[in-house]
């Protein structure tokens, strides 16, 4: 088919949804989405925003919802699922088989922010008079078990804590491929002194360009290939 023309480019029509639901659906920003099939999708995670006293507090989320498209596209059902064990934002999510496997992201609150005021990371400084926040990067995965409708640790974990990736699974759903995203954590370095006396030094180290392997034998693999360029928030598509 020739897309080259616009007579030949599909029609976006619009179509009003309604939500047949009574869950009051929280202030969510930035939830996963994926696709678990016939017209079902779960939305999970996030940043989890509420207004208190003239402040927006943030926090990640662990919530999860079904969405269920029903009546020929003219409706959405909405359901509240379990919470998952850990808050996450922009983990890395995909379906194997009948499981859906959660891995790494970021935990931990955001902290307050004024409402008209620049929303940033937060660090511990036990010097500092004010009250400050933890980022912190997760490496544990969790799995949820599409038919008993529950979350189960899994034994897996990334090799590293990472974060904003992109995630592609082959057409027979027992293999993943996980690319760039962003891992930041502390290495130790072994230096050497004009005195020739060696020491260690912590440094931390950002990685965006790292290829990850999975599957249900071997668990998380990192490859020893890289991406050409370093990415995040970016899209990986399976081309049959």
């Amino acid at each position: 088919m020739d897309c080259s023309e616009p007579a030949h480019l599909p029609v976006l029509e619009r179509n009003v949804v309604n939500f047949n639901s009574q869950i009051n659906f929280p202030h969510i920003s930035r939830p996963s989405i994926i696709n678990i099939g016939s017209n079902q999708v779960l939305l999970l995670g996030g940043e989890y925003i509420h207004e208190e006293d003239g402040y927006l507090d943030t926090r990640t989320s662990e919530l999860v919802f079904l969405w269920e498209l029903t009546n020929e596209g003219k409706s959405v059902r909405m359901k509240k699922l379990e919470n998952m064990k850990k808050s996450r934002q922009n983990p890395i999510v995909f379906k194997i088989k009948n499981n859906v496997d959660v891995a790494g992201g970021v935990g931990g609150d955001m902290g307050r922010t004024s409402l008209h005021g620049t929303v940033g990371y937060r660090l511990h400084d036990s010097s500092s008079g004010t009250q400050l926040y933890d980022q912190r990067l997760l490496s544990c995965t969790e799995r949820f078990d599409l038919v008993e409708n529950k979350w189960y640790p899994c034994k897996f974990s990334l090799p590293k804590p990472l974060h904003s990736a992109s995630v592609a699974v082959n057409e027979e759903e027992n293999f993943a491929l996980i690319t760039g995203g962003v891992s930041a954590y502390q290495k130790e370095t072994r230096i050497t002194t004009q005195h020739n006396k060696s020491s260690f030094q912590k440094k931390l180290v950002t990685e965006c360009d790292r290829i990850i392997a999975f599957d249900e034998v071997h668990g998380f693999q990192l490859l020893e290939s890289k991406l050409h360029y370093p990415r995040s928030n970016h899209v990986s598509i399976r081309i049959q």
